[in-house]
């Protein structure tokens, strides 16, 4: 890849901040986009003034019920059918900013039947990516990390999700992946190499050691996960799609990045990312014994 990776920022990373604020603060962080949330939005003809104004690409967007399936931790109602069709109503209304993709994950199996779980995830995803389809952006479905399957996702697997994905026929969906997420599976660098045609989005962050909570995360280069080979996996496979900052840190820890300042949050994920990119190297290979 010879240009500069585009870099953009998840609405998540900032939650004290309105999306005025954000349109401020990532622009002058120097960040290239913004991953919207719906949240976030109050009044849309408003919003949508602020975004063209402020010169960022909507690299994604995040619907306000994130998932297929129900969790505790995922709000929205507990009938799958009603989640399909409220992301289906956050897509339509995200459209105007035109992101390139739409987020979200499965969700955890919970109550249903493992098998079931997954038919009903795979039936959402052939009913949602021709809807993504006509509004000119691609199904993101974020693969969660292992340890999360019962709080957020079931499949944790960046190979797994290629499989749902190609069970659902949907040529429009591919998958999301998360940095922090990625570091609880052995030989990532060599898998995202090997389905970076398969990946529409990815997010930068990197994990401490050890973790305290999901919402334990650092900047890119500051962790354990191995984001330099990670990168360097990406280049070789082709992935020249958005790299966006998703840092959430709970401020209930004395040491929280979120208690920076959001103009020094955002420019140090971004400069921090900078340096794992010029860091990045290729996958180790794969032992022969």
């Amino acid at each position: 890849m010879t240009d500069a990776p585009r870099f953009s920022v998840i609405e998540f990373s900032t939650p004290g901040l309105s999306f005025a604020q954000d349109l401020e603060v990532y622009r002058e962080a120097g960040a290239d986009g913004i991953c919207i949330c719906e949240d976030k939005l109050t009044g849309d003809a408003a919003d949508l003034a602020r975004f063209r104004e402020s010169g960022l690409a909507a690299s994604g967007g995040f619907p306000a019920w994130p998932s297929v399936l129900p969790g505790d931790l995922l709000p929205g109602p507990d009938e799958p059918a009603a989640r399909v069709a409220a992301l289906r109503a956050s897509m339509e209304r995200l459209a105007a900013f035109e992101p390139e993709c739409f987020a979200f994950s499965t969700g955890p199996v919970g109550t249903y039947e493992p098998g079931r779980a997954r038919e009903i995830v795979v039936e959402a995803i052939r009913e949602l990516a021709p809807a993504a389809a006509d509004l000119g952006m691609v199904l993101a479905v974020e693969t969660m990390a292992p340890s999360l399957a019962d709080d957020f996702g079931s499949v944790g697997s960046l190979a797994d999700m290629v499989a749902l994905l190609g069970d659902a026929g949907a040529r429009n969906a591919k998958v999301a992946v998360d940095v922090w997420h990625l570091a609880e599976t052995e030989g990532v660098a060599a898998m995202v190499r090997d389905h970076a045609p398969e990946i529409v989005s990815v997010h930068v962050n990197d994990r401490p050691e050890p973790t305290r909570s999901w919402m334990d995360r650092v900047f890119p280069g500051d962790g354990v996960a191995g984001i330099e080979e990670i990168l360097g996996g990406l280049e070789e496979g082709g992935y020249t799609g958005w790299y966006e900052l998703e840092v959430v840190s709970d401020p209930a820890f004395g040491d929280s990045l979120w208690k920076l300042d959001p103009l020094e949050f955002v420019t140090t994920g971004r400069t921090s990312f900078e340096a794992a990119w010029q860091a990045r190297r290729p996958p180790a290979p794969r032992s022969t014994t």
